[in-house]
């Protein structure tokens, strides 16, 4: 396993990480003793960094990550994302802070390592979906809150939406982390691609 620094945080994880979503289904459907051998199985290949989050599973991720690695005793690496809902776009700032206190709750855990803004941002918002530069500056502050209470170490965002205000929202909110698209079919985070690109540049 090779090993490299968790964006700007300066935390060593794993290069290939650990992820608990809906897609392959095991950390919300699966079978209790089929994820303790699934996330030993990972730790003793190497894997650091485990990935969940509040919409995977509606929580159920979080709260089987957590007893699975209490019961294994591990020391890993932890990360969740926070989904913001309608209701929450006239306080961001407190919001983010509600969701990370309930995500905290259902991993059993005091702190995580970094916590993400699971969304989207583009230059003007849609409901809950998209969320413009302004708003991901409002998470930052109750991410900053969060990280003065010990409740987080980090922060991050999820890079996907307008390629121009995720570069504006990176530049005036600053996160450590950055979730971006990076695979066979769109490798434009490690080389340039050419004009007309038909993915997120």
């Amino acid at each position: 396993m090779q090993y490299r620094s968790l964006g700007n945080t300066g935390i060593e994880v794993s290069e290939i990480g650990y992820g608990c979503g809906a897609v392959g289904g095991l950390m919300v459907k699966g079978d209790r003793s089929e994820m303790v051998k699934a996330i030993k199985l990972a730790i003793d290949s190497g894997i650091t960094y485990f990935d969940t989050a509040r919409m995977y599973g509606d929580g159920v991720s979080e709260t089987n990550l957590g007893w699975v690695l209490k019961e294994l005793n591990a020391d890993v690496v932890v990360g969740t994302k926070v989904k913001l809902e309608v209701g929450d776009m006239d306080d961001i700032e407190s919001a983010v802070v509600q969701h990370v206190e309930g995500s905290l709750q259902r991993l059993g855990m005091d702190r995580v390592d970094i916590v993400s803004l699971h969304h989207p941002v583009g230059p003007s918002r849609d409901g809950d979906r998209l969320l413009t530069a302004e708003d991901v500056n409002a998470a930052g502050r109750g991410f900053a809150t969060l990280m003065q209470q010990g409740k987080t170490r980090y922060w991050g965002m999820n890079a996907v939406g307008d390629t121009d205000t995720i570069h504006q929202a990176m530049d005036s909110a600053k996160p450590y982390g950055i979730q971006a698209a990076y695979n066979l079919l769109n490798p434009s985070g490690s080389r340039s691609v050419p004009s007309g690109y038909p993915f997120q540049d």
